[in-house]
């Protein structure tokens, strides 16, 4: 992700956690955007709503998201994500 897209990034992440009653300091949104700034905005998304799709009971945390994004199908994700991108 790019610097400029955290202000896309912070509701898309707050939204879903809104989901599992949790909310977060600026420091922690800090943390979760280092954590996933080498992915594209899109796949990032796509990982969120992967995680709300399958009914996951509790909230993800980084790891979760970085998890997905690296196996093999969410490598197809990012691909197809970066290829959808104008």
């Amino acid at each position: 992700m790019k610097p400029s897209e955290r202000d896309e990034f912070i509701p898309m992440l707050s939204a879903v956690l809104d989901l599992y009653g949790r909310k977060l300091s600026p420091g922690a949104y800090s943390i979760w955007f280092e954590a996933l700034k080498k992915f594209d905005l899109a796949a990032v998304k796509i990982a969120l709503g992967h995680w709300v799709s399958e009914g996951k009971s509790q909230a993800p945390v980084p790891a979760d998201v970085l998890k997905f994004l690296q196996a093999d199908d969410g490598w197809m994700v990012v691909g197809y994500a970066m290829q959808s991108q104008p």
